[in-house]
């Protein structure tokens, strides 16, 4: 579900699972100073089902901490 790519409008939606490396890893992966809220929504504005960006991660360096921001697609898949 972390590569799907779903294409479409109302009851015509398409589903597209991309081959492995057509997926870059480090796209998800975003360093910030802090865990604010600005950071946190700008990752979330991010996910885009169309293009397959389900997940962002935000690492803070400084305090080791990790916000992982999913699609809810991702979740339940409905």
């Amino acid at each position: 579900m972390l590569r799907l790519q779903a294409g479409g409008s109302g009851d015509d939606w398409t589903l597209r699972v991309p081959e492995t490396d057509e997926t870059q890893a480090q796209s998800c992966l975003i360093t910030v100073d802090a865990l604010t809220d600005d950071a946190i929504a700008a990752a979330r504005s991010e996910l885009n089902p169309a293009t397959g960006t389900m997940i962002r991660a935000l690492w803070v360096p400084a305090t080791g901490r990790l916000a992982v921001i999913a699609h809810h697609l991702v979740i339940d898949g409905v």
